[in-house]
C-alpha cells in the first residue's frame, strides 16, 4: 500500500529531516508549513533526492486548517496521515487549543 507522510512545520529543521527520511523509505511526502514558499521549496529539494513531495501552507493554530491541508491532494497522494507532530490520536490538543482531526494512521 502506498503511504503518505503529512508533516507539519517541515519546511526546515527536524520536520524537513523527517520528510527526507520517510521519503527515502518510499513514502510520499506532504510538507506542511505556515510559510507556503518555504514548504514548496522544501518539496523541490526532496524532488532532487527522487522523493515524491508537495508543499502546502498550513497554520495549525487555525481551526480546520490541518484537515483542509491534509485533504489538499493535487498529486493524487492518499489522504491518510502516517506521521506528523500534530496529526495524532483522537482528542489530542494542538495549537489554538482545538482537537486535531482524525485522519487515519496507516
Amino acid at each position: 500500500m502506498e503511504k503518505t507522510a503529512f508533516i507539519t512545520g517541515a519546511a526546515s529543521g527536524i520536520g524537513f529531516a523527517l520528510g527526507r527520511a520517510f521519503g527515502r523509505e518510499g513514502a510520499n511526502i506532504v510538507i506542511a508549513d505556515i510559510d507556503r514558499d518555504g514548504a514548496r521549496y522544501a518539496a523541490e529539494r526532496l524532488h532532487g533526492d527522487q522523493i515524491k513531495a508537495i508543499g502546502v501552507q498550513c497554520d495549525v493554530s487555525v481551526r480546520g486548517a490541518l484537515e483542509r491541508a491534509a485533504l489538499r491532494n493535487d498529486r493524487g497522494f492518499p489522504a491518510r496521515c502516517t506521521s506528523s507532530a500534530t496529526c495524532g490520536r483522537r482528542g489530542r490538543r494542538t495549537a489554538g487549543n482545538h482537537r486535531a482531526p482524525r485522519l487515519g494512521t496507516g
